[in-house]
């Protein structure tokens, strides 16, 4: 880590530099979280238009390229299903917007999309998101020492490590200074990193700013000096570290405000690809062709076909269902197993999102492949391979989606595997146990098999409970937390599994495969896909009233999907719907 020294004057988040942005007083409730956050400052679907980054975009493309993906047919039944009709939310609608500090995650990719920096340093520098499942939720964000001081080390490595790769640093810079006080050169790398970082153009007061610094260069005999020192004014601006919408008052409507062009555009931009805007969306932006719900979706529909979009669809669906941190020799092999089958069903297949749950092939490594009990690859890389034993179909049979709801003695929890699938993919939420239950030491006596145990919930205050969760749980028995198939229990070869499992109120099943057909017939799985997808783009986990109505809305345009809804239709709905476009104060009594 890099201390600043004499030649280093900047620390913390920089307002005090160069100002937040102008252009009208910032809402009450914005306001407050700015003075305390800021208080340690020092100084349609298928559109013609090609995937990629604006030419003048500096200086990666976004992304490392989506799954592999297999040829021929889709492995699942069904085809393709009609587009999603438009949401249409009036603005009254809008959500609860605040004050969003860029996640960890979020801050790595602004670094690599605006510096070609692809270290990913912010895991180690800055303090890590909290998850509720997602970790971008601004409630509960918080400024620290912590985040300050990592921020500043963090920008200041950041700018060293660009000033010491020439090429990477004269693509950021975008011109050939002629000498040390080459004015014009640094005026153009202000203006046009500033435009990018900043996500709108500078104020002229701004740019002036910024552009002072070059006197660092000046005084070092070095024009890059000025431009690192710019960079790390950048990198630590409150507006790049937060996303600050403001908006324009609706008349007659009290606390609602419509976002500008260049709001929107970061509001795109962060839900489907998790990073800044690249030049051709601010240049929509600038154009006024984010004012309306179609030119939103032409927009979208580019962006949908972009990597960036499929990373974050594979991210999406990793923090909902809670398998981000997957660890053991295989993680990485099941991690690309299952970011294959998002990116096939959801971008390659364009097929119904239920599809997940009930496709009939795998993305696997010949050592998964062996491990799940199918025929090896014979190949050192991941191919498509069809699953026709019936044992094994979609999501719910990969190893990633097996590892949550686990336990802490050491094998599977019928109890928080049922509990898993309420939860996450249901939406229903289950009470937790009581505080004298033990919840780390499994049920009735170890001499039993495993279901003769689990009869001891069947009585008393939590029956009512585990028969929505142990019933589920125990038709996933016959697979391991890794997604080993297994005939008997762990360490209990007299203990035979039955693997019968039933959903209450939906019907019974064996194993994944019945379990992914038996949620995508039952319609139960979108309303919750919706409501997740929407706490992710709003960045908030707790939803009140007027989220639900809106909602209902959206649900009510998600029936009209007659075939299944379609993913990438569902997020273009969603950015271009009027409400998206508009922001809402919450009211404190």
């Amino acid at each position: 880590m890099i201390t600043p020294g004499p030649t280093k004057p900047f620390s913390g988040l920089l307002p005090c530099l160069v100002g937040t942005r102008t252009g009208g007083a910032l809402p009450k409730a914005l306001l407050a979280g700015l003075a305390a956050t800021f208080a340690a400052c020092t100084g349609s679907i298928g559109g013609t238009e090609s995937a990629g980054t604006g030419a003048n975009d500096s200086p990666s493309p976004g992304g490392s390229g989506g799954s592999p993906t297999g040829k021929g047919g889709s492995g699942a039944p069904g085809t393709s299903s009609m587009p999603m009709p438009p949401i249409v939310a009036s603005a009254d609608l809008a959500a609860i917007s605040g004050l969003r500090r860029l996640t960890v995650r979020e801050y790595d990719n602004v670094l690599r999309d605006l510096l070609g920096d692809n270290t990913h340093p912010s895991d180690l520098l800055l303090p890590e998101d909290i998850r509720r499942p997602f970790d971008n939720d601004f409630a509960i964000q918080a400024a620290s020492p912590s985040l300050i001081e990592g921020m500043n080390a963090l920008a200041w490595e950041a700018a060293d490590r660009l000033m010491g790769d020439a090429p990477r640093r004269d693509m950021v810079v975008g011109c050939k200074p002629v000498g040390i006080t080459d004015a014009a050169c640094f005026h153009s790398f202000v203006t046009n990193f500033g435009r990018r970082a900043l996500r709108r153009p500078l104020s002229t007061d701004e740019a002036t700013r910024f552009e002072a610094l070059a006197a660092y260069g000046t005084e070092a005999k070095d024009f890059y000096e000025g431009v690192r020192t710019a960079v790390v004014a950048f990198l630590q601006h409150g507006n790049l570290a937060y996303r600050v919408e403001v908006g324009a008052p609706v008349a007659g409507k009290t606390g609602l405000y419509k976002l500008d062009g260049f709001e929107v555009a970061t509001r795109i931009s962060f839900f489907l690809w998790g990073t800044i805007p690249d030049n051709a969306l601010l240049d929509s932006a600038q154009k006024g062709e984010l004012a309306t719900g179609d030119g939103i979706r032409v927009v979208a529909a580019r962006m949908m076909k972009d990597a960036r979009a499929k990373e974050m669809t594979a991210r999406f669906h990793a923090l909902w269902l809670g398998y981000e941190n997957l660890t053991g020799d295989l993680a990485p092999a099941m991690l690309q197993e299952t970011s294959a089958l998002m990116d096939r069903v959801v971008f390659t297949d364009r097929l119904p999102w239920r599809e997940l749950f009930r496709f009939g092939e795998t993305f696997a490594t010949d050592a998964l492949a062996k491990h799940y009990g199918m025929p090896g690859t014979g190949q050192p890389t991941a191919k498509w391979i069809p699953m026709t034993d019936g044992k094994r179909r979609g999501l719910l049979s990969q190893g990633s989606f097996l590892s949550i709801g686990g336990s802490s003695f050491a094998d599977t929890s019928p109890t928080l595997r049922g509990k898993a699938i309420r939860n996450k993919l249901l939406c229903q939420d289950i009470p937790p146990p009581p505080p004298t239950v033990d919840q780390n030491k499994p049920p009735g006596n170890p001499a039993d098999c495993k279901e003769q145990r689990y009869i001891a919930h069947r009585a008393g205050g939590c029956a009512n409970c585990h028969a929505l969760m142990d019933p589920i749980g125990f038709g996933l028995e016959n697979y391991e937390r890794d997604g080993l198939y297994r005939e008997t229990e762990k360490g209990r070869p007299d203990c035979k599994i039955r693997g019968v499992g039933e959903v209450a109120g939906i019907g019974t099943f064996n194993g994944p495969a019945e379990l992914g057909d038996l949620l995508a017939n039952s319609g139960a799985l979108e309303p919750c896909l919706a409501t997740q997808v929407y706490r992710f783009a709003v960045g908030r986990a707790t939803l009140d009233d007027n989220d639900a109505r809106f909602m209902v809305v959206v649900t009510e345009a998600m029936k009209n999907s007659k075939a299944g809804l379609r993913l990438d239709d569902f997020f273009v709905n969603l950015v271009s719907s009027e409400a998206f476009r508009h922001r809402r104060e919450e009211v404190t009594q």
